[in-house]
């Protein structure tokens, strides 16, 4: 559901040309017949992929997820499948991990995804 983003006249291009840096805050889930069966590092590529031009970084949640959480959002969302796995040799200087959903809820808490993100953008 991502690629139509990138499908605009010369977005490749606009991405190429961008001096700022790219972040991807990752999909936490797969879904079917999405991403179902991608890993972190296989989701960024695609991403990548359609962008025509690499990520800067991919922020991940990188805490265990209660299964009763996932299963209510599986409730509510029949494409919902599983988190998707982190591979344990990530380069941690392009991926990062972090605690970034909210409390109790299936959602990421905004607040928290805004200070990876300017941790990113002013350290690395």
């Amino acid at each position: 559901s991502i690629a139509p983003c990138f499908l605009a006249v010369d977005a490749p291009a606009a991405f190429k040309k961008a001096k700022g840096k790219k972040i991807l805050v990752s999909n936490t889930v797969s879904r079917k017949g999405e991403t179902h069966g991608l890993t972190i590092a296989k989701f960024a590529a695609e991403v990548e992929k359609y962008m025509g031009s690499a990520l800067d970084h991919v922020l991940y949640h990188d805490e265990p997820i209660d299964s009763d959480l996932i299963a209510g959002y599986a409730q509510k969302n029949e494409m919902v499948c599983e988190p998707l796995p982190v591979e344990a040799d990530l380069d941690k200087n392009k991926f990062v991990g972090a605690d970034i959903l909210k409390k109790g809820e299936f959602a990421y808490d905004s607040k928290k995804v805004l200070k990876e993100i300017f941790k990113l953008a002013k350290n690395r």
